[in-house]
């Protein structure tokens, strides 16, 4: 038996979250969710797309490991309204590192210009969005970097290096 949840069917115009000045204005009722069912991957993957995963779970498993629970969140659902439908973002984690700054994960093969649209375009106003307060950090995590990938980065060797205020790419070989 379904039971009904008004602010689920119901289309009504929903408040905006105070913005902060640099945020893109394209969605409202920004928020971390359970990871809805109808998301889950139901193929086995394989080839390169099975190493990659792989490679992912090895990086958010040290990452859990260093930093806990309380401070990471692994693949997060950020549920978000746009153009009045209910949309869904995972990046691949989610760090508190210090009381100002939140990071965004995205963890990758190989460096990619893929990368650009998914972390900046897409997670960083969505992550301003949710905590409007901090200060928002991307970073690609990746096991082979290539330099002449024509994306403006900038390259760090740890999460707890100098931030800048683009798009960061770590090269970590586990």
């Amino acid at each position: 038996m379904t039971v009904f949840d008004a602010d689920t069917f119901l289309t009504r115009p929903r408040p905006a979250a105070p913005l902060p000045p640099d945020a893109k204005v394209y969605a409202h009722d920004v928020k971390i969710v359970e990871t809805p069912p109808l998301l889950r991957a139901a193929r086995r993957p394989r080839g390169v797309k099975k190493l990659g995963l792989a490679y992912e779970q090895r990086v958010l498993d040290v990452l859990e490991a260093v930093y806990g629970d309380l401070c990471f969140l692994r693949s997060p659902c950020i549920q978000y309204w746009r153009d009045g439908k209910r949309r869904y973002a995972i990046p691949d984690g989610l760090l508190y590192l210090d009381p100002a700054w939140f990071v965004v994960i995205e963890v990758k093969l190989a460096h990619t210009e893929l990368v650009w649209d998914q972390l900046m375009e897409r997670y960083r106003p969505l992550a301003k969005l949710i905590h409007p307060a901090l200060k928002v950090r991307t970073v690609e995590i990746c096991r082979s970097y290539d330099p002449a990938i024509p994306v403006p980065h900038s390259l760090i060797t740890s999460l707890h290096s100098g931030c800048s205020p683009g798009l960061e790419v770590m090269q970590w070989r586990i």
